[in-house]
């Protein structure tokens, strides 16, 4: 090859270097400006609180619930590693009450950790259950982890691994609970790509105690997302711009059914709900009405409440089962008020499920079907008729035993309306 070849060829490699490198610089930039912005938004972890409202509960269950806030936690994490977040918040009550047990302590800081080693930032805020006190911590907090330990507002600025500047307000209790509105002490929208408000508190209302606000308070500020806790239920609060309630991640009694996590996109504005919990409080309704003998009734019920487990066998399954349209026998219901069939059931699915389903509680409710009454509608009818016909009940006015009776014939008429409402009519002959 020719000298003047080979530096046309030096040349045109070299312009072609250049080339595709301000093409991948500008793909970047472009890239970067229209990715996903995702956090993760839970609150209300309350580890090592107990589950409420279970008795007699195996050792090897109760072993079993003990370990299941942590996995919780695990979850949490695991989640936000996989979806690649960018952010994770914690809006107050991570910690059931402010003397945090030091086994406790150690795996949430190690779960922490895990997050800092994937370039995911962290924000926590305490609140009213976990309320901060410097001198009940054994670790320190890894360098990713942005924690408001003030009961005044501040603004902390980071900025994620893809190059993203986001402002965080917020606010920890230092008490057990905040009379003011705080909301007001939140500064304006500051100058970054996104602010995002942490806030642990209830909307205003009379008898407020934990940090009541409105939302024109919280709107008012022109932040990208609200961060919300306290509320164990979740609820959108407003959609433009996001004020969430996650709910809890974990339920602790059976009026916590509805649990989970969200993810938040800031760029497309797309949120989803994740289940991360171990444990599942649930409520089942059984129908004993084609169930005619007590040997297939006690044979349905433990092969319909074998299907919970079989559907989540990962998952630890607290069932409260109502039985409905039980046969009205002495003894049927002498097994349902001493307890017999719910221990009989607790026994046989605890085994059969290796400890994964648990019979909480077992009520009933009587036959839905209502009761025959040996009357026609024209039987009615002709009652309705003679009750409003005072002579057929001059008698009764002239007996000396019924003198000073308020007799009304008002009452007999209601009293027509509520047979018709509670029972079955005979069909017309």
């Amino acid at each position: 090859m020719s000298l003047s070849l080979l530096f046309s060829e030096i040349y045109r490699t070299n312009f072609r270097f250049q080339a595709e490198s301000f093409y991948e610089k500008w793909y970047d930039e472009e890239t970067k400006e229209k990715t996903a912005m995702k956090i993760l938004h839970t609150a209300d972890l309350h580890l090592d609180r107990p589950f409420e409202g279970l008795t007699g509960l195996p050792d090897a269950l109760r072993k079993k619930l003990q370990e299941s806030n942590l996995i919780m936690l695990k979850r949490i994490v695991d989640l936000a590693i996989t979806e690649e977040v960018e952010l994770v918040l914690f809006a107050g009550d991570v910690f059931h009450q402010n003397y945090i047990a030091l086994k406790t302590q150690a795996a949430w800081v190690a779960q922490l950790e895990r997050l800092a080693a994937v370039e995911i930032p962290v924000a926590i805020i305490f609140g009213n259950h976990d309320y901060y006190q410097e001198d009940r911590y054994w670790f320190a907090f890894p360098k990713n982890t942005q924690v408001f330990t003030s009961e005044t507002v501040t603004t902390q600025v980071i900025t994620t691994r893809t190059g993203k500047t986001v402002a965080l307000s917020g606010f920890s209790y230092q008490r057990s609970w905040i009379e003011e509105h705080k909301a007001l002490e939140f500064p304006p929208r500051a100058a970054v790509d996104y602010h995002i408000g942490l806030y642990h508190g209830e909307l205003a209302h009379q008898e407020a105690r934990y940090a009541p606000f409105t939302l024109a308070e919280l709107k008012a500020k022109n932040y990208d997302y609200w961060a919300l806790g306290h509320i164990h239920q979740p609820q959108i609060l407003s959609q433009e711009p996001l004020i969430a309630y996650p709910g809890t991640p974990q339920g602790h009694t059976k009026k916590e059914q509805e649990t989970g996590v969200l993810i938040y996109d800031l760029v497309s504005k797309q949120m989803t709900r994740y289940e991360v919990a171990p444990v599942c409080f649930q409520q089942q309704s059984l129908s004993l009405e084609k169930q005619n003998r007590l040997t297939l009734a006690q044979s349905f019920l433990q092969q319909e409440l074998a299907k919970i487990w079989r559907q989540a066998p990962e998952t630890i399954h607290l069932v409260f089962a109502k039985i409905t349209d039980w046969p009205e026998t002495p003894e049927f219901q002498r097994v349902l008020a001493t307890g017999e069939l719910l221990e009989y059931l607790q026994g046989k699915l605890s085994a059969l499920s290796l400890q994964q389903l648990w019979l909480a509680g077992l009520s009933s409710q009587p036959l839905k079907g209502k009761k025959i009454l040996p009357l026609t509608e024209a039987d009615l009818e002709q009652l309705g008729q003679n009750i409003q016909t005072p002579e057929l009940f001059a008698d009764l006015f002239t007996n000396p035993d019924a003198r000073g009776l308020d007799f009304q014939n008002e009452p007999l008429l209601a009293a027509l309306t509520r047979l018709k409402a509670d029972f079955e009519l005979e069909e017309k002959p």
